[in-house]
């Protein structure tokens, strides 16, 4: 499925061009013994299902098994599938094997409720629904279930993981397969790449939220921004302690990650000492983290400066104060996720978080002929926040190009296709509802301050960018 106006369209680089369960298959051909995707250890303890090893030649003909499975089971191309999505190595599966069978999954925010999935799900019309069981008291596996049986056009809703709830079929069997017949080839129109691999929400209030439709393209240069700015190596090894159900865990763990064939490691966030004692063990090339926690863990010694990994930490919607210093290590890469909608990757310079450009933002940084992967502008006109961060004035922050998703609505199972709440300019510039200050000194730049409060015009800063964890706020 193509959603934007063909004429609109950008002509893609030949980066562009790929499909992300295309490039799996390369890695696979290319790198078949290549450790590819490593649970979190105690991924029992959570899920009642053991973590897994998965070389890249296994993996790929899991994802091909899978895929399979969901043509004999009726999903036709471009199909939505709705799926919990916590950091294993079935949720991977599950995305990449939906992507290689045409469909188009929607990995569902952890923290939503029954009533947020009902408010977004409904008109979008899911033709399935896979859900998980996650102990520690969480329900989501009922959640989405209850949810799915509410709605007239989902048709299958299966499952995995232990303690699955009644009317779910189990799909253990079916993800651990790699001796069934692969889906027959999608016949994608026009350009591959240009159709919609998966639905994310931005992060607001159901009832509010956005939804980013989108392609492998989009993906692809969100990924690339990461990797061509860290300067990450072939076959390196990635350890990831976020869901993988928006912006963040996909476009900064697993696009980067099929782009170098490198080696997974996926960990469900409880505590930093957990966290730390995985981090020696694994010694990975970088670590993705959220801003709170890079420096206790760089605190924490675990590297000499010889050995340290690339940190890479994501900033939801706000920088910290500018003036405050910033000691994470000496490779850091800031990445600055604005709305769910795209981020911004750039090395760190001194100790301080750099302000982002306005206009193209060139990849990587330090190359004055790096692609501009997205534009970024200031619109409207704020007033003067109360806060000490507030010297100059600034707008709400707008972006284009190639990262940037711009369908406006989605065709469902309804008559009336589902809106998205995205509106882009006829420049193709896309306004969020995030708050940009204009930075001043020895970087001219933009400061995200959060989202914008409409009735005081002020920005309120988002809550720190944690981890899925329980009892606490998750990172989407």
């Amino acid at each position: 499925m193509i959603l934007e106006d063909r004429g609109a369209i950008q002509a893609a680089p030949a980066w562009g061009r790929a499909t992300l369960d295309g490039i799996l298959r390369k890695c696979a051909r290319e790198h078949a013994d290549r450790l590819a995707l490593v649970d979190d250890p105690d991924r029992e303890s959570w899920n009642s299902t053991p973590p897994q090893e998965l070389t890249y030649a296994e993996l790929d003909r899991r994802v091909d098994a899978l895929a399979g499975f969901f043509r004999m089971a009726g999903l036709q191309q471009d199909s939505i599938i709705a799926l919990d999505a916590p950091p294993t190595s079935d949720t991977v599966i599950i995305l990449l094997a939906a992507m290689r069978a045409g469909l188009i999954a929607f990995p569902v925010p952890s923290l939503w409720t029954r009533r947020d999935c009902m408010t977004v799900l409904s008109p979008l019309g899911p033709k399935a629904v896979i859900v998980t069981s996650v102990s520690k008291g969480e329900s989501r596996a009922e959640r989405l279930r209850d949810v799915a049986d509410t709605i007239r056009s989902t048709k299958l809703v299966f499952g995995y993981g232990g303690g699955l709830p009644g009317g779910v079929m189990d799909l253990a069997g079916s993800l651990r397969a790699d001796d069934m017949l692969p889906a027959p080839p999608v016949d994608r129109e026009g350009e591959p790449a240009e159709h919609i691999a998966t639905i994310t929400a931005n992060g607001a209030p159901a009832a509010s939220t956005r939804l980013h439709a989108r392609a492998h393209r989009h993906w692809i240069a969100s990924g690339l921004s990461f990797v061509l700015e860290a300067k990450l190596r072939d076959g390196a090894s990635y350890l990831l302690p976020f869901s993988l159900s928006g912006l963040t865990g996909i476009g900064a763990g697993i696009v980067p990650w099929l782009l170098t064939s490198g080696t997974l490691n996926l960990h469900r966030f409880d505590r930093l000492t957990q966290l730390a004692a995985r981090a020696q063990e694994i010694d990975p090339d970088a670590i993705i983290l959220p801003g709170p926690l890079s420096e206790p863990l760089h605190a924490a010694g675990l590297w000499s400066e010889d050995d340290e990994p690339t940190i890479g930490v994501v900033w939801k919607d706000s920088h910290p104060d500018p003036s405050r210093e910033i000691d994470a290590g000496r490779r850091v890469i800031d990445i600055t996720a604005i709305d769910d909608l795209a981020f911004v990757a750039r090395r760190r310079e001194g100790s301080g978080v750099v302000p982002l450009p306005v206009g193209p933002v060139n990849v990587p940084s330090d190359s004055a002929g790096g692609s501009a992967i997205l534009e970024i502008r200031i619109e409207g006109h704020l007033h003067k926040a109360s806060d000490s961060r507030a010297s100059l004035l600034g707008g709400l922050l707008s972006l284009r190009g190639m990262a940037v998703p711009t369908a406006r609505s989605i065709p469902g199972d309804n008559e009336t296709p589902a809106a998205t709440g995205i509106e882009p300019s006829a420049e193709g510039f896309v306004r969020t509802d995030i708050e940009g200050r204009l930075a001043d000194g020895a970087i001219r730049g933009v400061l995200p301050a959060g989202r914008h409060d409409r009735e005081n015009g002020v920005a309120t800063p988002e809550d720190s960018t944690w981890p899925e964890r329980p009892g606490r706020r998750a990172a989407i």
